[in-house]
């Protein structure tokens, strides 16, 4: 297949290679600064986001140790005194009946 013949020659006049020298530094600033400010963007959207993710986990680590503040005032070795009523002995061959 043959590729189609695009004219590639450098323009002769100066006038036009100024122009297209100029044209050429505008585009390339423009893309630099679309690129930064593109950037920037990600750069500060990705910011936002830990920030919201580490109040989050903040939050959350300050539920769970106020919950768990809560279990510990009436502490761990506290003795606590119950009732029960046996409703049926079983003796300990019929335990390891019902559990096999």
């Amino acid at each position: 297949m043959r590729s189609p013949n695009y004219n590639q020659r450098v323009p002769t006049n100066p006038v036009v290679q100024v122009v297209a020298v100029m044209v050429a530094v505008v585009v390339a600033i423009g893309a630099v600064f679309v690129g930064a400010v593109v950037l920037s963007f990600l750069v500060g959207f990705a910011l936002i986001g830990w920030v919201i993710l580490m109040v989050r986990l903040w939050w959350l680590r300050r539920q769970t140790s106020s919950r768990s503040g809560t279990r510990r005032e009436s502490g761990p070795s506290e003795i606590v005194g119950v009732e029960y009523t046996v409703l049926k002995e079983r003796s300990v061959k019929q335990h390891h009946e019902q559990d096999s």
